[in-house]
């Protein structure tokens, strides 16, 4: 797929496997922090409808209820960063259904569009010290082909 998150609305800031999304807090006094970023397509023979962006906690623990590390994780599609009162109205857990595609059939692959998304990562007070790696944003998308004609 060439659906890709960017920390920047640049094709050279692409998050790859070895560069992490990553958040830092301090523990004991907890807090939300938000972090846009931006859904892109690479490629110009193929366009995408129906995309969806989900934090997947790969250890298994649940991302609706903190699970046992307890922090949580929200997603938001927006130009401009949200309120924290707009936060209040975002499922925990939730799974971001974007509201355009990238392309369609009569004019190709969208290359030029960085659709903007929100993290908000919140950790409650008196967490302990951790380096969380097994959390990942996936995309799913369905993916279309481009014909030569």
């Amino acid at each position: 797929m060439a659906l890709k998150i960017y920390a920047y609305p640049d094709a050279t800031f692409a998050y790859e496997a070895t560069v992490p999304f990553t958040a830092t807090y301090d523990g004991r006094t907890g807090g939300s922090i938000d972090k846009r970023a931006y859904v892109r397509n690479d490629n110009l023979y193929r366009w995408y409808s129906d995309i969806v962006v989900q934090a997947i906690d790969l250890s298994g623990d649940s991302m609706a209820d903190g699970g046992i590390q307890g922090f949580f994780w929200q997603l938001a599609e927006s130009n401009i960063e949200l309120h924290p009162k707009e936060w209040e109205l975002v499922t925990l857990g939730n799974s971001l259904a974007l509201s355009v595609d990238l392309g369609n059939v009569t004019d190709g692959g969208d290359i030029t569009t960085f659709l903007p998304i929100w993290v908000r990562v919140t950790i409650p007070r008196g967490l302990p010290i951790q380096n969380i790696k097994d959390i990942v944003l996936r995309i799913s998308a369905t993916e279309h082909y481009i014909s030569n004609g």
